[in-house]
């Protein structure tokens, strides 16, 4: 079976699941058990066969046994998550407002709570929570004293390296689902505190299993998404591009013109262009003629080139390697981030003055090492074209969007926030 069927018939199946209705050109009716395997694999690396099972029921689709058992597996297995998150999610809540932290809840649970018609249908893996960043510290504080552990205060960066480079904390639990601590929703989004207290104003009131909570705007919420993917350079499955299509699919036309000017307002406009863009190109996202004249007017977005790498993600060799060389600051850091290309298992003899470290080892353990690092180059070789073409894609979706999952404020926005920060502290 082609990857064309099989990837139209996915996102048919997963738009019929959302929408609760057929698509218009059922090909996924045909499939015979061997296409109906590659599919539900192909849903499983793009995060849908929830959406899948839930639409494959909408069409009442005559599916092999084996498939149908895995859709109705998958889905019994997100909805237990499902409900087994939000004892969880109302322990942490209840311990911030004890202390008077607000948190805005994120992605994950409370999407498949919120926009889709079923919570099984949307898988997660983490609960993500948003804090002001005046409040980062006092809530890490309450989720240690709950059990947890930051994660990335024991990583080899630490705590102050996931500061200055990240925009979340991990903590972990044992039997419970990691926790991430956001004070921003990326490195780019928001820009500015000014953004940031215009996103704050406009958050919701929900209720929820776990009590009232509070969640982004709708529109806010789309922003939010689109930094994400285009901070992530369309390296994400395509459930990402599901979540937007459920997001919009009862947008009215005045919420529309608010995404669009509050795009406008915080420099967003050629991210919502190419999210938007592309999942309309997928067949996942249906958009109102105004938003489509806008798309067809910005000449600068491949909208078929970005499709196509959105299908292939799960796919592709990412050489994120190479792109911390084309990142590094200084030569002699991309010359040790070089030597960390071909020789990973070695990083240790690399100083972080870029130069090579001599370690005395026995000649036979070099002999093997090389050896067998030799055996495995051979092995790939039959894949230097593929990993060629993968490198080509990423590096151009790369230079289009820019490296933006690493980007740190300017030394004015640091300062900005910084004096934020510490205004809303006295204020507190």
């Amino acid at each position: 079976m082609t990857s064309s069927l099989l990837t139209s018939s996915l996102i048919m199946l997963a738009k019929s699941g959302v929408q609760g209705q057929v698509g218009p050109e059922p090909k996924y009716a045909t499939l015979n058990p061997a296409a109906w395997n590659e599919l539900t694999a192909l849903a499983e690396s793009h995060g849908l066969l929830g959406m899948m099972g839930t639409g494959a029921e909408a069409a009442n689709l005559i599916i092999p046994e084996k498939t149908t058992a895995l859709l109705r597996r998958t889905r019994r297995i997100n909805a237990m998550r499902f409900d087994r998150a939000w004892p969880q999610i109302a322990e942490i809540v209840e311990a911030w407002t004890q202390k008077d932290i607000e948190s805005v809840h994120l992605k994950g649970v409370f999407f498949a709570a919120r926009y889709y018609p079923a919570p099984e249908m949307r898988a997660f893996g983490d609960i993500d929570l948003l804090i002001l960043p005046h409040e980062r510290d006092r809530a890490a504080d309450v989720l240690i004293q709950l059990g947890y552990r930051n994660t990335d205060a024991l990583d080899s960066g630490g705590k102050e390296w996931c500061l200055a480079n990240h925009f979340h904390w991990k903590f972990m639990r044992e039997g419970a689902f990691p926790v991430e601590l956001h004070w921003k929703l990326t490195f780019s989004f928001p820009a500015t505190p000014a953004d940031s207290d215009a996103i704050w104003a406009r958050t919701l009131r929900m209720s929820s299993p776990a009590g009232e909570i509070l969640c982004l705007a709708p529109e806010d919420e789309v922003l939010a998404l689109a930094a994400h993917m285009t901070s992530h350079c369309f390296r994400l499955p395509l459930r990402c591009h599901a979540d937007i299509m459920a997001l919009v699919r009862n947008f009215t036309p005045e919420q529309w013109d608010n995404l669009w000017e509050r795009a406008a307002q915080m420099d967003q406009q050629r991210d919502i262009l190419a999210v938007l863009g592309v999942g309309e190109r997928l067949g996942l996202t249906d958009l109102p003629v105004t938003m489509m004249n806008r798309i067809a007017a910005d000449r600068t977005l491949d909208l078929k080139f970005l499709a196509d790498y959105a299908l292939s993600c799960p796919f592709v060799a990412a050489p994120e390697r190479w792109l911390d060389v084309q990142n590094a600051p200084t030569r002699r850091a991309a010359l040790g981030r070089i030597w960390h290309v071909f020789f990973p298992r070695y990083t240790h003899l690399w100083t972080p003055q870029g130069e090579v470290q001599s370690k005395s080892r026995p000649a036979l353990v070099y002999a093997a090492a090389w050896a067998r690092r030799a055996a495995r180059l051979l092995g790939r070789l039959r894949d230097l074209p593929q990993l060629a073409a993968d490198f080509q894609q990423t590096t151009r979706v790369h230079k289009m969007f820019g490296d933006r999952r690493r980007l740190k404020a300017s030394g004015e926005q640091r300062a900005d926030l910084n004096s934020y920060e510490e205004t809303q502290i006295k204020v507190q």
